[in-house]
């Protein structure tokens, strides 16, 4: 049997339209927030049936908050492979939502932002640690 768009009302399309395919998201900007915690925008190239993805123009935005400023950094990654079992939550980036984080967020050099974690941990003990065994 072969589906297209073009189908009768017994049988079922290529893609169920309103549940959760991510076919309707490749070649879209996405934010993915990972199990370690890490957030990664990048454009969706690829996924397979384990929701494994492929990510181009990936960066990880790093956020971090002192004196209720938040202060971020993207440090660009290039092409990644995000396991499809590490990832949390994810969502569309629209071109202007990126506008808008920048407007409401301070964009730091990533050598300011660890300049500016380490005086957190040095100041409050506070260091995040990932135990992932």
């Amino acid at each position: 049997m072969q589906f297209n768009n073009t189908h009768a009302p017994h049988t079922i399309p290529g893609f169920l339209p309103g549940s959760a395919s991510l076919v309707e998201q490749l070649d879209k900007r996405l934010l993915l927030v990972l199990r370690d915690g890490r957030h990664l925008i990048g454009v969706l190239r690829s996924l397979d049936q384990f929701c494994n993805f492929a990510l181009e123009d990936t960066m990880e935005r790093r956020i971090h908050v002192k004196d209720n400023i938040c202060h971020y950094v993207d440090v660009p990654l290039g092409v990644f492979l995000v396991r499809g079992d590490s990832v949390v939550i994810l969502g569309e980036m629209a071109p202007d939502d990126d506008v808008k984080c920048k407007a409401a967020m301070k964009k730091v050099s990533l050598a300011e932002f660890e300049a500016m974690r380490e005086e957190n941990v040095a100041t409050t003990g506070d260091e995040v640690t990932w135990d992932v065994e």
